[in-house]
């Protein structure tokens, strides 16, 4: 019993400092007038409603088993989550114009058989903690580094492009950013998450300095290898946990 009460109240303290915490984000955030940088809720879609209210028509006509059939040509998760969140159309403007999008793509893949975007993160909550100067991990700036290849990669595709007259997908092409100055300064960054020496001039001396230690280290295990080769048990610099080490005989172990 006395443990569950101790638990207990350490419970509602975890949950007191949360909302501590929390409220003196909030009051920092709204001190530097960083909530603009919130993005503004997204309003409740009336397609959205509608498919609400069918819910019963929509599973006699199995609209969630025709949508399954197209997650295995997905390729990026902002796609995966707009099939999820797809509901039937009712405004004729835009039906048209979503399969004028699908005839124009279909054009493309007639003259571009090998047309694709590749697989692609959703960057959009990377974005958001950015605006608000919070720091990135390597497999987000390497997510955001992926979507500006692909940025740059599409924008060449589309200036290339001939024999094919774009209308519904012409504003979606211009529409591409690449940032070249961003994606220049990711390069950095190889997609293993290995930081390049080129990152910046400070990284660089450290490596420097470390690659001259690990070689005066080096050095001296060759010179101990060739004064007391007879004390170790073989003539050679091993590793042991990234470290170089000579592999010493028992007999002269202490």
């Amino acid at each position: 019993n006395s443990r569950s009460k101790i638990e207990t109240e350490r419970k509602i303290v975890q949950r007191q400092a949360v909302k501590i915490v929390s409220q003196q984000l909030m009051a920092k955030v709204r001190s530097q007038n960083d909530l603009r940088h919130f993005p503004p809720p997204r309003p409740i879609s009336k397609y959205a409603i509608i498919g609400a209210m069918n819910t019963k028509i929509l599973d006699q006509l199995e609209f969630n088993k025709v949508k399954d059939q197209f997650t295995e040509y997905l390729q990026t998760e902002q796609a995966q989550a707009e099939l999820r969140d797809l509901v039937p159309m009712t405004n004729p403007e835009r039906i048209q114009n979503q399969f004028t999008e699908i005839q124009e793509m279909a054009e493309i893949f007639v003259e571009h058989h090998g047309f694709a975007i590749g697989s692609l993160r959703d960057i959009s909550e990377p974005l958001r903690r950015l605006e608000l100067d919070a720091d990135l991990n390597i497999q987000e700036l390497i997510a955001i580094k992926k979507v500006l290849q692909a940025s740059a990669d599409l924008g060449r595709f589309y200036a290339d492009l001939e024999n094919v007259e774009l209308v519904a997908l012409k504003r979606l092409f211009e529409k591409i950013e690449a940032f070249p100055s961003l994606q220049g300064s990711l390069q950095s960054i190889n997609d293993g998450g290995f930081i390049e020496h080129f990152a910046s001039p400070e990284l660089q001396n450290i490596r420097r300095q470390l690659k001259s230690c690990d070689d005066a280290i080096r050095q001296t295990l060759q010179d101990i290898l060739k004064k007391s080769g007879h004390m170790l048990a073989e003539s050679l610099i091993a590793s042991r946990n990234g470290r170089s080490v000579l592999p010493v005989k028992n007999t002269y172990r202490n």
